[in-house]
């Protein structure tokens, strides 16, 4: 979802403790998805204070990282 200049990415768990919320500055988001030629894009988490990976499987050269926004 987009509100303003944030994106929030969520991942849900199987309990309240398993899932987390990403905050993003959408500018850097587009940034990021836009440099990439390919139309499907892989966004990797590794939890809600980690960097979001942007990669495309078919472009193997291409890596972006987006930093979460603290609150």
């Amino acid at each position: 979802a987009v509100s303003g200049d944030i994106a929030r990415l969520k991942k849900e768990g199987k309990n309240a403790q398993d899932g987390f919320e990403i905050l993003l500055n959408v500018h850097y988001l587009i940034d990021a998805l836009s440099a990439s030629v390919e139309s499907s894009v892989e966004l990797r988490f590794s939890g809600s204070e980690g960097a979001v990976l942007v990669q495309t499987p078919e472009e193997k050269g291409y890596l972006a990282l987006v930093m979460p926004m603290r609150t």
